[in-house]
């Protein structure tokens, strides 16, 4: 998915930039990172991730985004995994990475076979 560009400045989120900063640098220094960015619809958690991901990008890191989609009382809450390991997937960078794990072949499983679903099962 390509980067978006904003012509206007994020506003009022020092402290999560700050925050976000911090675990860059932990990345960035070898240590393993997640981050997990909540609240309601429209309080501007894609504005900031799309700010820090940009900064990221530019800077030579890797970055891999998953969406968590809630449809009123059934959620799915392993989206976002099967979205980062599908582009791992198909990421010939990450093949040795995968390789090294067999699991995530069979959770991938081949071309046209379902795999996304088979992801998601495997997880859940």
């Amino acid at each position: 998915m390509p980067l978006t560009s904003f012509s206007s400045p994020l506003v009022g989120r020092d402290d999560e930039l700050a925050r976000l900063a911090t675990v860059l640098e932990g990345a960035r220094g070898g240590a393993a990172r997640a981050v997990l960015i909540g609240g309601d619809a429209g309080v501007g958690k894609t504005r900031l991730l799309d700010e820090v991901t940009q900064g990221a990008a530019r800077d030579g890191m890797t970055v891999l985004t998953g969406h968590c989609v809630d449809l009123g009382d059934v959620g799915l809450p392993y989206l976002p995994f099967t979205e980062i390991l599908g582009v791992l997937a198909s990421d010939e960078r990450f093949a040795p990475v995968l390789a090294g794990h067999p699991v995530a072949e069979r959770l991938l499983g081949g071309e046209g076979s379902g795999g996304r679903l088979q992801l998601f099962e495997g997880i859940a």
